[in-house]
């Protein structure tokens, strides 16, 4: 896959500061990533509480 020109155009900036962008980016993919599973499986736990309490 071609990167974008912009994306591309980025990495012609200091090293340092495309290092952090590229940081922050990884940390907050994984945060939200994080974040959305924490979610679902708090949801699921949740649901399946009221399904157990409905039918007993």
């Amino acid at each position: 896959m071609k990167k974008p020109a912009g994306f591309a155009g980025s990495h012609n900036l200091t090293s340092i500061v495309s290092k952090e962008e590229s940081n922050l980016s990884y940390f907050l993919d994984f945060f939200f990533a994080a974040f959305f599973l924490a979610a679902f499986f708090f949801a699921a736990f949740f649901l399946a509480t009221i399904v157990i309490v409905l039918i007993f």
